[in-house]
């Protein structure tokens, strides 16, 4: 078996550092030779960043504003899995003035699937729901979420938001467990207007 050659590695990074000594000098007496050319460059390299930083800062700008367009309309979330509907409905509070806004969804959330701030401060923690419109949330929808919320997550603003309706029963327990109930007709409008709803403050 042939040996292995040693020493290499540590030859080429001697090379290279001698060839970056060698530029160093090469570029330190040239700017002194070319004072003036020199700052012309530097403008100009300092110019070409600045211009490249804008447009990439435009083109984010206009990326966020064109998907806020499309997501205004409600049958966006219609072909959404959960996760990103929660995303979306992250994205949306985020547009409408919540702080702090983090997606917790998934397995061991405990039933919140986002915090925040709410506009006025509150400790905010929501529960997404993506159902079919057809099928509205009952009760144990919001009994199962209202415990953890306040108990476990500490919210001052627990919320349950549904692409659906609920019955009359999740609307009578959600008011005795202080629970905001966004349903998808309140969800549409809140999308479309880009203004929460009173309650979420």
């Amino acid at each position: 078996m042939a040996r292995r050659k040693r020493g290499g590695g540590g030859l080429q990074l001697l090379g290279l550092g001698v060839l970056a000594a060698l530029v160093l000098t090469t570029a330190t007496r040239w700017v002194r030779e070319h004072p003036g050319t020199a700052a012309a460059v530097a403008a100009a390299v300092c110019a070409l960043g600045g211009l490249i930083g804008y447009l990439v800062l435009r083109e984010r700008r206009l990326t966020a504003e064109r998907l806020a367009e499309r997501e205004r309309n409600i049958a966006t979330t219609d072909g959404l899995r959960g996760p990103d509907f929660e995303e979306w409905v992250a994205r949306l509070m985020r547009r409408t003035g919540f702080r702090s806004v983090t997606v917790r969804g998934g397995a061991g959330d405990q039933g919140a699937d986002i915090t925040a701030r709410a506009p006025d401060g509150r400790w905010t923690v929501v529960q997404c729901k993506r159902h079919h419109p057809g099928r509205p949330l009952g009760s144990p929808a919001v009994q199962t979420f209202a415990g953890p919320a306040h108990k476990i997550h500490k919210a001052e603003l627990a919320v349950l938001i549904a692409t659906t309706r609920f019955t009359a029963p999740a609307r009578r327990d959600a008011a005795l467990m202080e629970v905001v109930l966004i349903d998808r007709d309140r969800l549409a409008a809140w999308a479309t207007d880009q203004v929460a709803p009173r309650e979420l403050g």
